[in-house]
């Protein structure tokens, strides 16, 4: 995506705090619950199981709509680049530094820190 190109995925997880309709091309999944372990996933564990004909739609839309798909990654590309700043990645985590440090300062942490 920081690369300028259209991706396509499924619009779960943490994928979501940066991917949308106006950044990719999200295709429709169900939500499985794993029965056995599976890599780093355990059972029971939830992930997105694509709907492989809308994914197959939706590269056609790419390739069929190549000037539509270069402004999607135009702006996928600029919307991470600002969110993955130096700038805004540093106020990010004083803000998280800083959450943390009240939560310290006002005991709240029970001894978890």
């Amino acid at each position: 995506m920081v690369l300028g190109k259209p991706v396509i995925a499924t619009p779960y997880s943490g994928v979501t705090d940066f991917f949308d309709l106006n950044t990719g091309y999200p295709v429709r999944y169900r939500t499985l619950e794993l029965t056995q372990d599976t890599g780093p996933y355990q059972a029971g564990s939830h992930w997105a199981d694509p709907d492989v004909d809308h994914a197959a739609e939706r590269m056609l839309e790419v390739v069929e709509r190549r000037d539509e798909a270069h402004a999607v990654g135009r702006r996928a590309s600029e919307d991470l680049s600002r969110r993955l700043s130096y700038a805004a990645v540093g106020k990010t985590l004083r803000e998280r530094y800083e959450e943390v440090l009240r939560t310290v300062r006002q005991g709240q942490l029970g001894g978890r820190l």
